[in-house]
């Protein structure tokens, strides 16, 4: 027998759907403040695409730090004026000037949740005790392949006792690399051999510079870490050494894509961007950014430079090819 259900009652039933649909799909606008640390890259460019495809109705403000800790120190106050919905932070450099480390939160209001990318190691740089109950809103996306991956595919490519590396003064990421770059050369079976940058004065001529004090100690290959000053004047550091035939390894894909590195084990900055985007959305539908988990891109890729290739005559292996993108 058919059971038709009391008017009242189906009235708080359709009221409960209609308040279910509401909270996954805001009508308001929402407000994205987009904190950049060195212009729009393409983890900007796959974030926007990934929300400009959700549904939601959206509006976008941009703060770019332009690489000076001066104005990422203003990042708070900005945050405060602007009153955004979300926040969306670039790099350990972006993240640290929104929120601060755990143990010394900056002035934002709490209640704002926050989302970054192409932040290496996230309880490293302190942003967070641990991945997971760390207690504050945030979450993000993790873009370096593990250290010891990369090191296994390059030892493919190249065989190196003395290992170079440009390191960068004051530099939260360069440092934590550097320490895991120490930690893994024994087992790895290299030395490893550092110069260091200081932002500053002309950055062509300080990249030339840790370039030729690199060179002085012969290494047999170069790894470039992920920072941004060194990522932004790669080019000037990774001339003299491609010229001599050393081969120069990244931990990011922009220096192989535009600047003449060799090869990089990376993790593509746009995925990073959609997937840090999937994220946003889910937190903009109603979940809590400490329940969206903070983890790295699970997938990474191989990108060499066939033209620099050619010029240091260091070639990938034939099984390492049929995985790799090749640019010029």
């Amino acid at each position: 027998m058919l059971r038709l259900m009391p008017l009242r009652a189906l009235a708080l039933r359709c009221l409960a759907l209609i308040g279910v649909v509401a909270a996954a799909l805001p009508a308001a606008e929402i407000h994205i403040m987009m904190v950049q640390w060195r212009g729009e890259t393409e983890a900007e460019i796959g974030f926007r695409e990934y929300l400009d495809r959700s549904g939601l109705k959206l509006r976008w403000t941009v703060f770019d730090c332009k690489l000076d800790p001066t104005r990422g120190a203003t990042v708070p106050a900005e945050i405060a004026a602007a009153k955004p919905d979300l926040v969306y932070a670039f790099s350990t450099n972006g993240a640290l000037a929104v929120v601060g480390r755990h143990d010394a939160p900056t002035t934002i209001d709490p209640a704002i949740p926050v989302v970054f990318t192409v932040v290496g190691d996230p309880v490293g740089a302190g942003l967070v005790p641990t991945l997971t109950g760390h207690g504050r809103n945030l979450t993000g996306v993790s873009h370096l392949v593990p250290m010891k991956t990369q090191l296994t595919v390059l030892s493919q490519v190249a065989t190196f006792k003395k290992l170079g590396m440009i390191d960068v003064a004051k530099s939260v990421s360069a440092r934590l690399i550097r320490q895991e770059l120490e930690t893994l050369a024994k087992d790895h079976g290299y030395v490893l051999s550092a110069a260091t940058v200081t932002p500053g004065g002309v950055p062509a001529e300080a990249m030339a510079a840790a370039a030729t004090e690199l060179l002085a100690q012969k290494p047999d290959a170069v790894y470039l870490p992920s920072d941004g000053f060194l990522i932004a004047n790669a080019a000037a550091a990774i001339a003299p050494l491609t010229a001599a035939g050393i081969p120069v390894f990244s931990a990011t894909e922009q220096p192989v894509r535009k600047s003449g590195a060799l090869l990089g084990v990376v993790a593509s900055y746009r995925a990073v961007g959609r997937f840090a985007g999937a994220k946003a959305e889910r937190i903009l539908r109603g979940a809590k950014p400490g329940e969206v988990p903070i983890e790295p891109l699970p997938s990474w890729q191989v990108v060499y430079n066939a033209k620099v290739a050619r010029q240091v005559n260091v070639y990938p292996p034939v099984g390492l090819l049929k995985l790799a993108e090749a640019v010029e």
